[in-house]
């Protein structure tokens, strides 16, 4: 196990499973740790220090198959399980996703207007990268408004700055276009 991994760790367990309310992890939060190391056993899992459904969702699955007290909760058994066994790949190869509290709050939102919530993690993403969960923001070089960034030229009969018009009208195009509106090679989510 490598030292940084190993840091983590144990700053997990000093801090316990209280830090796992929805909020922005720090390095040590168990919970940003515990997705860390699902994900290094092969798991697809956003590593975003956010214990949300699907987080809860996949350790119920890890401590069920590893014949643990299944609660959802990534406390210190469970992380020391995770941390016992040897990963499917290596651990290098997970990119971890600060996802901030402004974004995690659009997450119901999102579901509300249609999104589904396997879609969450990468539209999470491109929210977090194109407007840090701000629903004013706007390109100064473009007409891309608000959480999702999107032209306004382009849809000029929408309120794009109201959040449930913006996340409908991104449904709209990933519904027609997938990702694609969104791709940027040099910022991948």
């Amino acid at each position: 196990m490598n030292k940084a991994l190993t840091f983590l760790f144990s700053a997990a367990l000093v801090i316990g499973p209280s830090a796992l309310q929805p909020q922005r992890a720090d390095a040590t939060s168990p919970c940003l740790v515990g997705q860390y190391l699902l994900r290094s056993h092969g798991y697809t899992i956003s590593v975003d220090g956010i214990c949300g459904k699907q987080t809860r969702k996949i350790v119920l699955l890890w401590q069920k198959q590893n014949g643990l007290k299944a609660d959802g909760v990534i406390g210190p058994v469970t992380l020391r399980s995770l941390m016992k066994t040897t990963p499917t790949r290596p651990a290098k190869t997970v990119t971890v996703v600060t996802v901030s509290v402004g974004v995690e709050q659009w997450h119901q939102m999102a579901l509300t207007v249609g999104w589904p919530e396997s879609a969450w993690p990468r539209l999470s993403c491109i929210m977090q990268r194109e407007s840090r969960g701000n629903p004013s923001a706007k390109n100064r070089n473009s007409s891309a408004t608000g959480l999702l960034q999107i032209l306004a030229s382009h849809h000029p009969n929408d309120d794009l700055f109201d959040p449930a018009t913006n996340l409908s009208v991104g449904l709209a195009m990933w519904q027609t276009s997938g990702w694609q509106p969104w791709a940027l090679p040099s910022h991948p989510c």
